[in-house]
């Protein structure tokens, strides 16, 4: 609830009824999505403003603030996530998988803390491109939108 996506598309436009990003990692390739429940009136709305906000991301720097949030906001659902064994075994899984490496919470934690604005630009420079972008819309629709062209990273 304390993501630019949940501000600026449900709180401050109202154009979705629930909004949230999500990110999968794997060995050769990896997948950051965006997902909304929206009235069929405000598709168009909703996913012009969401490709907007992670635009952003691209075009300027978050404010130290912001960051600050985001970073205390991973601390914490990390920590939530070390009470359950079947998360706990997931993580040191996953990071022996794909990293062959396994890291302690507090290494973890270490590594959440030194993030810089520049490193989330440059990431989003180089993965968050029009190139990547895949859409997939479910509802009454025929097999295009008339707006689908329209669709593309600010």
């Amino acid at each position: 609830m304390s993501s630019r996506l949940f501000y600026e598309i449900r709180e401050r436009r109202g154009l979705a009824y629930y909004i949230h990003s999500a990110l999968s990692a794997y060995l050769d390739t990896g997948l950051f999505m965006v997902s909304a429940g929206v009235n069929l009136k405000k598709v168009r709305d909703a996913c012009v403003c969401a490709l907007d906000e992670i635009g952003k991301i691209k075009a300027e720097a978050v404010k130290d603030e912001e960051l600050e949030r985001a970073k205390q906001n991973i601390i914490g659902q990390s920590d939530l996530a070390l009470e359950d064994s079947r998360r706990v075994a997931n993580l040191y899984g996953s990071r022996e998988v794909l990293y062959r490496k396994i890291k302690t919470p507090e290494d973890l934690v270490a590594e959440i803390e030194n993030v810089t604005r520049e490193q989330i630009k440059n990431v989003a420079e180089k993965y968050l491109v029009d190139e990547s972008l895949k859409f997939c819309l479910i509802g009454p629709y025929g097999d295009k939108l008339e707006w689908e062209n329209d669709i593309r990273l600010a």
